[in-house]
């Protein structure tokens, strides 16, 4: 292992190692545009330049690694022997550093005051820490209309310096080649090859967050208030079952963006553009379900929770317990699920519970990297499964069809929810019907009393991806006036029912799910961590 020194630090590393990434871990700030631990090491923007004691020029320590060197070719500090000795601060350092971010800023727009990259852009901050202060270019700047690169993603050349990171990220992790650089010296600019090939692959926005510059951006986060005015919360996404990590902006009790947050075994550093969008079909599109409401002369009304848990009450009371099924949903979480099953066998007296599948969509795989879209658009389908146990509901249906389930309790959360013609049928035959949802969905046609649900930005627990990862999900905006948590649903309706579940806060929920789930019982809450835990050992 070569033996190194950084500035005042000495450390061994393994061979090959970047000097870059070495200096990062030591806590060493240097500036860089065109690298990403990602991608390729172009080093073509020359800003993370540093010292190498014995080499004829500076060197960029994004491409530079260290090997152990040969007996003669030691470099000798205060009679200490080293492979290599890196300053990434000394007097020609710094020059280089302003002469690179000088030549970077001549043709660079004074936009500051409106570009959306204000407060998170790199090209801002190290003209601040390691720029001249002044300009010394008089001449004419380049200049280049904006222009629309795919449905989503929007290029402001002008503000471009061309590190290529964009580029890098079409060729080696998605695989899709939709980008390259056009023209040469002054004139060059990054385009798609061709008006029939526009940047429109599933992770196209992630382009806008690896941009350190602003000349990429998301139509989406067009002319919002400035980052700092918002709010940061982290959480996974719900809109498939690869559950991404996200860092999501909110502002008033709303959604203004969603970017990926790292996890190196779930997403690495993206996300798709379904997950990063769909919050706008949440808050724009759907007409959310936000009181309870019970059927009456052939109409639902809205009523207060305690009207709706008296009406289950009495709706359910003339029924057997063989004769009562419930539904749980992919789109509640684990404790959700886990005490939705306890209500069935504790308040109704019933162990005929199953899961919905949820919705499907095709599922998608990046050519060069591992990401991958999950066919389950349900968040929680594999959680559902580990939970509930594998039991589909095709067979409460089929029990429902032969009218020996009269009474059913039907959790859902799917906003692209269909009902087969078989399930029409059978719930037709339903004597008493309970809907929990988040809108007024093609099954709440059917129900005798409906209850709000809530979204995966409103929900407090875990999830369960594709690949058997137990994650922490986070509240990122709070519930409307009326809502109740879904875990306090059924607390409450259970004590309603004369009943208890035992449970006060949603900890302890987590605690005895994971006790009670055969493929999580090895796990302790504080064992899932910010990353998530395999629950597959």
């Amino acid at each position: 292992m070569p033996f190194i020194k950084i500035d005042d630090h000495e450390i061994e590393v393994d061979a090959g190692r970047r000097v870059l990434d070495i200096a990062t871990e030591l806590g060493i700030k240097i500036p860089h545009y065109c690298y990403h631990q990602a991608l390729s090491s172009p080093a073509n923007c020359r800003m993370c330049l540093v010292e190498q004691v014995g080499a004829p020029k500076l060197m960029p320590s994004c491409a530079t690694r260290v090997f152990p060197a040969p007996p003669n070719r030691k470099t000798t500090i205060d009679g200490k022997e080293y492979d290599a000795v890196f300053y990434t601060a000394s007097p020609v350092v710094k020059e280089a550093q302003e002469s690179i971010m000088e030549f970077l800023l001549i043709n660079h727009p004074l936009d500051c005051p409106w570009c959306d990259q204000a407060g998170e852009c790199r090209l801002q901050d190290y003209s601040y820490e390691y720029g001249k202060g002044h300009s010394r270019y008089k001449e004419e700047k380049r200049t280049f209309p904006k222009k629309k690169l795919g449905p989503n993603v929007l290029l402001y050349t002008n503000r471009c310096i061309m590190c290529t990171r964009c580029i890098r990220f079409c060729e080696e992790i998605t695989g899709t080649d939709e980008l390259m650089v056009s023209e040469r010296g002054g004139k060059a600019q990054i385009d798609i090859y061709s008006e029939d090939k526009p940047l429109d692959n599933p992770l196209a926005t992630c382009v806008t967050d690896i941009c350190p510059v602003g000349a990429l951006v998301s139509q989406d986060f067009l002319y919002k208030p400035r980052v700092w005015n918002y709010t940061r919360k982290e959480s996974v996404c719900g809109m498939c079952a690869s559950n991404c990590n996200i860092s999501v902006d909110t502002k008033q009790n709303l959604i203004y963006r969603i970017k990926p947050r790292e996890n190196q075994q779930v997403n690495s550093f993206w996300m798709c553009d379904n997950g990063r969008l769909g919050y706008n079909r949440w808050q724009n599109d759907v007409d959310r379900l936000e009181t309870p409401m019970v059927r009456r002369n052939g109409h639902l009304e809205p009523v207060s929770w305690e009207e709706a848990y008296d009406a289950i009450k009495n709706g359910l009371k003339s029924f057997r317990n063989t004769e009562i099924a419930g539904i749980a949903s992919p789109y509640s979480t684990n404790e959700e699920n886990y005490l939705f099953q306890k209500l069935m066998a504790n308040a109704f007296k019933s162990d005929q519970i199953s899961y919905a599948t949820g919705a499907t969509w095709e599922a998608w795989e990046a050519k060069k990297s591992p990401f991958k879209i999950s066919e389950f658009k349900s968040p929680n389908y594999f959680g559902a499964k580990d939970v509930i146990g594998n039991r589909h509901k095709g067979e409460i249906i089929e029990k429902i069809s032969k009218i020996q389930v009269k009474a059913l309790y039907w959790v859902g959360g799917n906003l692209d929810q269909r009902l087969t013609d078989g399930e029409r049928d059978a719930l037709q035959k339903l004597q008493f019907l309970v809907v929990q949802d988040v809108w007024l969905s093609p099954i709440t046609e059917y129900a005798n009393v409906v209850l709000p649900a809530t979204n995966y930005y409103e929900k407090e627990g875990t999830f369960t991806n594709a690949s058997h990862i137990l994650q922490w999900v986070h509240p990122v905006v709070n519930l409307m006036d009326d809502m109740k948590p879904e875990w306090l649903i059924f607390i409450e309706l259970a004590k309603r029912l004369g009943g208890s579940l035992g449970y006060t806060d949603i900890k302890n929920v987590t605690r005895d799910m994971l006790a009670n789930t055969p493929a999580y019982k090895h796990i302790k809450p504080a064992d899932i961590g910010s990353q998530g835990i395999q629950t597959r050992r």
